[in-house]
């Protein structure tokens, strides 16, 4: 855990450690992180995939899994979410269950699992779109007889109890809440996951098909953020970038430097911030997490938009209007697209990609001019992928 603290948050150990001794210790964050990553694999000892598993055993590949991505490292990153997903399934706690089956009743451990399923999901996900080809095996699209599991209830944990689960108190937004609505983001892209599964992510089979899939998915995933509570909306603002888009603004309360100070992330003061603070913090946190995802897989569509079209421009010959195979298949997943067809629809036309692309520019300027530097910090990689391809490219 400490070490993902770490990664996420890689300036913090200069903050903290200011002795000498701790300095020549840990010089740097990579030191404290290599320190951490060897604690753990000591720990776990050999041969532990022998033993009995626990629900603990899934957290940690997690964690370990999301410490190798953020320090870039695909190969022990796959590694460790493929054992994570692995003895998740084995356990099944987070499978839906009936008032009868062993162990329904236990709530936390069920949410837990749940929680964990859809954390994998998500980085997985992420993983994918920054270029790795056999991410999607490791959490394969939803299938009729593999059904993904509820998502985590909206409940904070104090109000969730082994064998009961109390209401969330009216007027306050559940923690679950920005995660969920992070999950979201990224199931807007499952049609098109299924048909890349299926034919290939960078193949061109049949272009009209891509085109309408592609820009329907992406409208898909713009519109997942428009039923956030108040609390994780960006609220339009007078100072920045203008024109400002519909569905990306920005939050009038941009100064966080208030609970930032108090909670030592300026000063070092040894101070317990109070608990509205940390909700606060929080939900700035999940802002920026929301919406650096939902801008990250904007990007990652409209490049593989103009990928194909190149593809398509330089075979220049009609491609295929669609074999009895991908038809069907096209018409399973369809339901997931909000029903458009071939006869209507979102606008295909390059013109309306072209226009995305500087959308994703305007808003991206947007979210790094509302959000406090520090909460950006765990969202580094996201914010690499659409700066790379829309300032530099």
């Amino acid at each position: 855990m400490i070490e993902a603290l770490v990664v996420s948050f890689p300036r913090r150990p200069s903050q903290l450690f200011t002795s000498e001794n701790s300095r020549k210790q840990f010089p740097n964050a990579e030191a404290l992180i290599s320190r951490c990553h060897q604690v753990y694999v000591e720990a776990r000892g050999r041969g532990y995939l022998d033993k009995d598993l626990m629900l603990d055993d899934a957290c940690a590949s997690y964690l370990a899994g999301l410490s190798a991505a953020y320090t870039f490292d695909l190969r022990r990153n796959r590694l460790y979410i493929g054992e994570g997903i692995i003895i998740l399934r084995v356990l099944g706690l987070h499978k839906a269950k009936s008032p009868g089956d062993p162990g329904a009743m236990d709530y936390i451990s069920q949410e837990i699992a749940r929680r964990l399923f859809w954390l994998f999901y998500v980085g997985s996900a992420s993983v994918r779109q920054l270029g790795a080809s056999d991410s999607e095996l490791l959490m394969p699209p939803m299938s009729y007889l593999e059904r993904y599991p509820p998502m985590p209830l909206e409940i904070d944990d104090p109000y969730i109890f082994r064998d009961h689960v109390l209401p969330q108190p009216p007027g306050l937004v559940s923690e679950l809440a920005g995660f969920n609505l992070n999950v979201k983001v990224f199931q807007s892209y499952q049609p098109l996951t299924s048909l890349e599964m299926a034919f290939g992510a960078n193949e061109l089979y049949d272009w009209h098909r891509q085109q309408r899939m592609i820009v329907q998915v992406l409208q898909n995933v713009k519109n997942a953020t428009d039923d956030a509570p108040p609390e994780l909306q960006l609220h339009p603002s007078t100072a920045g970038v203008w024109p400002w888009p519909a569905k990306l603004s920005v939050g009038t309360n941009r100064d966080t430097s208030n609970w930032m100070d108090a909670s030592g992330f300026n000063d070092g003061r040894d101070y317990v911030p109070s608990s509205q603070s940390m909700r606060a913090m929080q939900c700035e946190i999940q802002k920026a997490n929301i919406y650096t995802s939902q801008l990250a897989t904007r990007s990652h569509l409209v490049e593989k938009y103009w990928n194909l079209y190149e593809l398509q421009d330089r075979h220049a010959s009609p491609q295929s209007t669609g074999s009895p195979t991908l038809g069907c298949f096209v018409a399973g997943v369809d339901a997931g697209t909000r029903g458009w067809t071939s006869s209507e629809g979102p606008d295909v036309s390059e013109h309306g990609m072209a226009i995305e692309r500087e959308d994703i520019v305007r808003d991206l300027a947007v979210l790094l001019q509302s959000i406090s530097q520090v909460n950006m910090e765990p969202n580094g990689l996201s914010f690499v992928s659409p700066c790379q391809v829309h300032f530099w490219t």
